[in-house]
């Protein structure tokens, strides 16, 4: 008995559709499993330079990790994105720089930047009473080992 050509293609493109659909179910749980596994803990900082603009600097220590860096680069800019004097921004992205400070020295290149978008206000209720937005956009850019290069 032979089966009909359409049957057999109706079977194949089902049988094409489940595995995009599992290969593609598998990456995303691989991704959100492999980013998750150990958040870090943000690290102290001190704002180095800050006019309420768009570009906050930081100094952290030296031996910080990269997971601790993006936790600390993300609790700055949300603490700099909740500052009332940044209301009335211009520019829809906040900038936090994050430079190693060892010994008094800072290191001239950043270990981490983050570009955070900062949706326009609404003065009637702050960001945290609507956290639609945080983290969303956030952009990463971390250099640890030009920075500890640079220590000067």
């Amino acid at each position: 008995m032979r089966i009909p050509e359409s049957t057999v293609l109706m079977h194949r493109s089902i049988l094409f559709f489940i595995l995009i659909l599992l290969g593609g179910t598998s990456c995303c749980v691989g991704q959100s499993v492999s980013t998750n596994q150990h958040p870090a803990e943000p690290v102290e900082y001190e704002v180095l330079e800050d006019d309420n603009g768009t570009i906050v600097k930081i100094g952290v220590k030296s031996n910080i990790s990269e997971n601790q860096l993006r936790a600390t680069l993300t609790k700055a800019s949300n603490d700099a994105q909740n500052n009332k004097a940044r209301d009335y921004m211009f520019s829809p992205y906040l900038w936090i720089e994050a430079y190693l400070v060892e010994n008094g020295k800072k290191s001239s290149i950043p270990a981490g930047r983050l570009r955070k978008y900062i949706p326009p206000k609404n003065l009637d209720y702050r960001e945290e009473d609507n956290p639609i937005f945080v983290g969303k956009d956030d952009l990463f850019e971390i250099s640890l080992e030009n920075a500890h290069r640079s220590i000067k």
